[in-house]
This record gives structure tokens, sequence and C-alpha cells, in this order.
């Protein structure tokens, strides 16, 4: 899910990123990072920041969350009703390229996810949290490049099938320990 300090800390430096870019708009950028949230307090209403920073904790990852939840203009708009997808959008400048644009932002994003020259398979708990991780092969250099994955989990054991075509079984719970 989106509501952990890992996946927060990801948009956090996603978003600012994209604020900088040549090409953006940055005070357009819209994300977890950049909202604002319309409060209620005993004075009236009160307009803050909706992540100031990302939280450091699954708690305080959790108050974000109700925050995010307890606002229905947010829901389908910059999270998925479930919580384990989030957007962030940004305006061009006129006369930008949107190819080009979306491909710099791709390789940007590739970038930060990246995890050396290795294909890393997680498993995450409910809560976003990582349960495991462990590698299978060497990640995808050919064309397109980037993270792609074809997964399934029959009777509590995923299976992952990479760029290269090779199937790994793993243990639902231990994951590396699998065959």
């Amino acid at each position: 899910g989106v509501f952990n300090p890992d996946t927060l800390r990801l948009v956090e430096r996603l978003s600012l990123k994209i604020e900088e870019m040549d090409g953006i708009i940055g005070k357009d950028v819209v994300s977890l990072q950049t909202l604002d949230n319309i409060v209620g307090t005993d004075w009236g209403l009160e307009v803050v920041r909706l992540m100031e920073t990302a939280p450091e904790t699954p708690e305080a990852a959790e108050e974000l969350r109700a925050a995010v939840f307890d606002n229905d203009m947010f829901i389908n708009n910059v999270v998925s009703p479930d919580g384990t997808a989030t957007s962030i959008f940004a305006k061009l400048e006129e006369g930008q390229d949107k190819v080009e644009m979306y491909d710099r932002i791709r390789r940007m994003v590739e970038e930060e996810c990246d995890v050396g020259d290795d294909l890393v398979v997680y498993a995450f708990d409910s809560g976003g949290n990582i349960l495991w991780r462990t590698t299978h092969g060497k990640s995808w250099t050919g064309p397109f490049p980037g993270a792609r994955a074809a997964c399934a989990y029959p009777e509590g054991r995923p299976y992952h099938l990479n760029a290269h075509g090779r199937v790994h079984c793993l243990e639902g719970t231990s994951g590396p320990n699998g065959r």
C-alpha cells in the first residue's frame, strides 16, 4: 500500500524532483507531498499541508492515511479507494514535448526505484511493510528497460516470472528460502 514510510518517502522524493524539472510548472505539481488539507479546529477551518515531510514511523503514516481518507476530494484523484496506489500530476510548460517529458520522468522513476543490477522481488504485509526481499537474476536492460513482473500466488506460494523468462517459486512467508 501507499501508507508506509518507504513508499511515502519515494512519493516525497519524486514530487520534489518533478517540481524542479525543466519544462514542468513546479507550483502545479499535485501529489500527497504538495496538497493542502482543510481541517476543522476549535477556531474554525484551517488549511495545512497534508504531508510536510514523509512520515518516519508506521504510526505517523497511519495518521496521514486517516487524514487522506477523511477528505473525499483525495480519493480517486490522488489516492486509490483501497489505498494501494497514488498519483503525481504535473503540468507542462507551453511548448514542451509530451513524449520527451514522459521519457524523462519514466527514467527518473526507474532511477529512484533502481536496486542496482539485480531484479528484486519484494513481499509486503497488508500495511505495506516489507516482509522479505530476494533477487531473481539480473535487471532487464534490453528494449524498454525497467521493472516488470508477472506474479501468481497459488496456495500461498508466490511465483515470479521475470523479463528473461525465468520462473521462481518462493515461500510466501520467508521468500528467499523457496525453490
